[in-house]
């Protein structure tokens, strides 16, 4: 029986788990894997692969980008805008300066309410009903995001039907829960064991 064991005592973002499994997947595979994984069907978001050696040690890293830019990317725009703001309270003598950095918050602002789209889980089921892969993988990654609704549900207080996902309904998020579903599929792990995360 093949065991699959995840030490991940930090814990493990999205992107850094579905490079992990992409690596155990079999040589003769990951040319189909990459290929499902780059056509899953999310709206807007592109997948790929990229070889990197950090430190001495040689690893995949995984970009995923939702309309052109990286997941990183949201952050910096949080950043940027705070800055903005900043710089913006502490000119308040030229008009047109203050026009232009209006113009560039409402932009800023549109850029972030645009990657940071807040689902139900019946948006979120919805959306992974739709995508190429296989009725189990769908029905793993659905399972997935059930768990989470109801961890939020016990910890917010309310029906797992008013749950709003923020960060973890999040397109990039739905191709990295996705693509971990897919990958444990395709290595066929029938025993998933996870060190405590500290």
């Amino acid at each position: 029986m093949k065991t699959l064991y995840i030490e991940c005592k930090m814990g493990a973002a999205g992107d850094m788990l579905t490079a992990a499994l992409y690596e155990l997947v079999p040589v003769e595979r990951k040319a189909e894997a990459l290929n499902t994984l780059q056509n899953l069907g999310i709206e807007g978001v592109e997948f790929s692969t990229e070889e990197m050696i950090k430190c001495g040690i040689k690893g995949t890293y995984v970009h995923v980008h939702i309309n052109g830019q990286e997941e990183e990317s949201h952050d910096h725009n949080h950043k940027h805008h705070q800055e903005e703001e900043l710089h913006h309270d502490h000119h308040h003598d030229e008009h047109q300066h203050h026009h232009e950095h209006e113009h560039q918050h409402q932009k800023e602002e549109h850029q972030v309410e645009h990657h940071h789209e807040h689902h139900k889980l019946s948006d979120v089921t919805e959306i992974i009903g739709k995508l190429n892969v296989s009725q189990k993988v769908k029905a793993d990654a659905i399972n997935v995001y059930n768990l989470i609704a109801e961890a939020e549900s016990h910890a917010h207080g309310v029906k797992v039907e008013e749950i709003h996902f923020h960060e973890v309904g999040n397109k990039d998020a739905i191709m990295d829960v996705t693509a971990a579903c897919y990958l444990m599929d395709l290595i066929g792990a029938k025993n998933v064991i996870a060190s405590p995360v500290h």
